[in-house]
């Protein structure tokens, strides 16, 4: 059997499903795919995973039985949603109690991103986007069921809409663009050359003059970060670190490669994306490193 179709059920009713080879168990039936609908628009669905409960209000639930690379079959939930709405209002990428511009301008970024990702599926998950960093944050009803400010985000979402199945986002052509966004700059945004190596028109530097405010950027207006010579030294494969060189920088002053240099001579290049990664620097734009 291919797809197993519940019965109706009535409501706070608890379903429990179990993987059994390639196939997944459930009530009343076993199939590869499952599919759970709920009829009242108001409803709020618990989906749990050991310790973990994601909330769900709006679209459907699929259960698949997916073969993950390097885990074999498991149980994927995937949440099918309305991408221009429904979707929109479980991001939670910014906090809801900014003022609505802001959060408009998140929304319309966000409904972008998810645009450019709907002519693939992701064999690992059979969906189009994750819920995490690996592409946006979502946290289905937990986001717009906020206290206080949660109606504010879904307010947002709304504002953006065109009609009853459209929504504003970022185009060239008709077609939507590439899009990023981050919690700070350092004072400008960086062209997509110099992060990527490739260039995309429509990447270019904009001023940022938020990011290098205290009183709006407190904690990253300005930084200091503390490394070890242990973490040090792994991040560039030496025994020890005694000498770090900042390289070329960009229009923006950001720091393009990092030199290292070890006690016995040996010294190795990065760009700064490796480096900032391995040492957990929050950002490419810094002045100095000095080793203790």
């Amino acid at each position: 059997m291919d797809t197993a179709v519940a019965n109706s059920f009535p409501q706070n009713s608890a379903l429990n499903f179990a993987i059994a080879g390639k196939l997944i168990t459930g009530p009343g039936g076993i199939g590869r795919t499952w599919i759970i609908k709920w009829n009242n628009s108001q409803s709020v669905i618990s989906v749990n995973f050991g310790k973990t409960k994601f909330l769900v209000s709006h679209g459907y639930i699929q259960l698949k039985a997916v073969n993950a690379p390097g885990l074999g079959f498991r149980i994927e939930a995937t949440n099918w949603l309305r991408l221009h709405d429904e979707y929109l209002y479980g991001i939670a990428e910014v906090p809801s109690s900014w003022p609505a511009a802001a959060l408009q301008s998140q929304v319309i970024a966000s409904r972008t991103y998810a645009l450019m990702r709907m002519n693939s599926i992701k064999k690992a998950c059979d969906c189009h986007v994750y819920n995490s960093k690996y592409d946006q944050a979502f946290v289905g009803y937990s986001k717009e069921g906020e206290p206080r400010y949660g109606h504010l985000w879904k307010a947002a979402v709304d504002a953006t809409a065109v009609d009853a199945g459209s929504g504003l986002a970022i185009t060239i052509n008709q077609l939507p663009v590439s899009v990023f966004f981050s919690s700070s700059s350092g004072g400008m945004t960086q062209r997509a050359v110099d992060v990527w190596g490739t260039d995309i028109p429509h990447l270019e530097n904009v001023a940022d003059p938020w990011s290098i405010d205290p009183a709006v950027n407190k904690n990253y207006a300005s930084w200091t970060k503390k490394v070890s010579q242990k973490v040090m030294a792994k991040a560039f494969g030496f025994k020890d670190v005694i000498e770090v060189r900042l390289g070329e920088r960009t229009a923006t002053n950001s720091v393009l490669n990092v030199t290292g240099v070890s006690s016995d001579g040996k010294s190795k290049t990065l760009p700064v994306g490796i480096f900032k990664s391995a040492v957990k620097m929050p950002s490419s734009w810094f002045e100095l490193i000095t080793l203790n």
